[in-house]
């Protein structure tokens, strides 16, 4: 099984030897994958969607791994008891949903032993769960896959020491302190473009952009702060 570099991001993430819930599976490719390598202990690869799991279910038995993959219909972590895996892996998702989900199963969450997480978007709303939960974030890592950046959070369980700032909380610690170029590039195409809109809000006399304004003004500072984390060479 050959995964896309968003996937495979996050499964290199999962500690060898454990048992995944992979949540929001769709056709099970990461859960094969995790198996083919031997990277896991055993699989449930969960969906919500009938036929996105039968599609799951059909490439499990292809490959001949029903014994080691289970499927099976779920809402989130509804249908997952707590202690059924050691690690839950969720990709493919907004940040608002995971972090819905990781709520909403909060015993089942807080049960394993390890997070991997890679959401599309508010990625601050991932990092503040993950917090609440009581995990701690030990890796971080980013790609480009299609055009399209992709950002993977590995929390294991254990209280954060340092707390995060505001603007580690919106763009991360681990990856600034680690001079990631990837994710600097990112940033400071984010920054350009955070800027241009909040200098032609700053041009504009109507309520709009003045209600509009000090969303930018300070999603540019937090963006120069995180810039200014790394070590330009």
């Amino acid at each position: 099984m050959r995964l896309s570099a968003r996937l495979m991001m996050s499964a290199m993430m999962v500690t060898p030897g454990v048992r995944v819930a992979d949540v929001g599976c769709d056709h099970a490719h990461t859960s094969i994958w995790l198996t083919e390598n031997g990277k896991v202990a055993g699989c449930i690869a969960m969906d919500l969607r009938e036929g996105p799991l039968r599609a799951a279910a059909k490439n499990i038995k292809m490959c001949g791994y029903e014994d080691k993959i289970e499927t099976r219909l779920s809402d989130g972590l509804d249908n997952l008891k707590p202690l059924e895996a050691d690690c839950i892996l969720i990709s493919g998702m907004g940040g608002s949903l995971i972090s819905e989900i990781l709520t909403r199963g909060k015993a089942t969450a807080q049960s394993a032993s390890e997070l991997v997480l890679q959401p599309q978007s508010d990625i601050d709303l991932v990092r503040r769960c993950v917090f609440d939960l009581g995990f701690d974030i030990c890796e971080e890592a980013c790609c480009v896959d299609y055009n399209k950046f992709y950002l993977s959070i590995h929390a294991k369980k254990g209280t954060c020491k340092k707390k995060y700032s505001e603007c580690e909380i919106a763009y991360g610690r681990l990856l600034p302190a680690a001079n990631d170029k990837e994710y600097h590039r990112y940033l400071s195409h984010e920054y350009r473009k955070a800027l241009r809109v909040y200098n032609k809000l700053m041009s504009e006399d109507t309520e709009g952009a003045r209600e509009r304004r000090p969303v930018f003004e300070k999603k540019v500072r937090l963006l120069k702060e995180a810039l200014d984390c790394f070590r330009v060479e």
